[in-house]
């Protein structure tokens, strides 16, 4: 009896995690069509293409946080752990010296499509800050299937290299289409704002003179 119960149980924990995986797909961020963000459908975390930042450090990035790239944070080590294993599927370990992994073509082409291409010979490389506080690297390069996560740059977050951008990540309303919308909702309460304080000073008005 229980293993007649257990097997639909192992089926269904199989097909959630063949599931699982995420699914990365474009969406826009300032203009119609620029195709700048990747979703993340499975954790809902948007992502920023490597090619805005790109030959960017660290701190020059930072300090656009609150104007240029309002909404958005830099990325943290379980940011890109999560990203690039969900997206090449399958468990990788940081590697401050080397390749962490190796993949496919078709899953390193799709990388390149989604993050854009950093520098001029076809690699699609980010920087952030790893786990011990020191500017690492993750991404993919050209006509080679390595993986690179963790990949040491330096301990200075003013490092910035033309084949690396920065990995900005987001949860916040950043797509064209999520700022357009709340644009759209705001509109009609600005439009009611002023007729409701001339309503509300004209009663105040009556109240005097009564």
């Amino acid at each position: 009896m229980i293993k007649h119960l257990l097997a639909p149980a192992l089926i269904a924990v199989s097909l959630f995690s063949a599931t699982a995986n995420a699914e990365l797909v474009e969406r826009d961020w300032n203009n119609e069509g620029d195709g700048l963000i990747t979703l993340d459908t499975v954790s809902g975390k948007k992502w920023l293409d490597l090619t805005v930042t790109d030959g960017m450090s660290i701190n020059s990035v930072s300090e656009l946080l609150s104007t240029t790239y309002a909404g958005w944070d830099l990325a943290t080590q379980s940011d890109i752990d999560e990203l690039m294993e969900g997206y090449f599927e399958r468990s990788l370990n940081p590697k401050t010296t080397g390749p962490a992994g190796q993949t496919n073509t078709t899953l390193r082409e799709g990388w390149k499509s989604l993050f854009g291409i950093t520098g001029d010979s076809g690699k699609s490389y980010g920087l952030f800050i790893d786990d011990e506080n020191k500017v690492s690297m993750a991404g993919t390069r050209n006509l080679s299937n390595y993986l690179y996560l963790g990949y040491r740059r330096s301990t200075d977050f003013d490092f910035s290299v033309a084949s690396d951008g920065v990995f900005l990540v987001s949860t916040d309303y950043v797509t064209l289409t999520e700022k357009s919308n709340i644009q759209n909702v705001d509109a009609p309460l600005a439009a009611l704002g002023a007729p409701l304080l001339i309503f509300g000073a004209m009663s105040l008005k009556r109240r005097r003179f009564k």
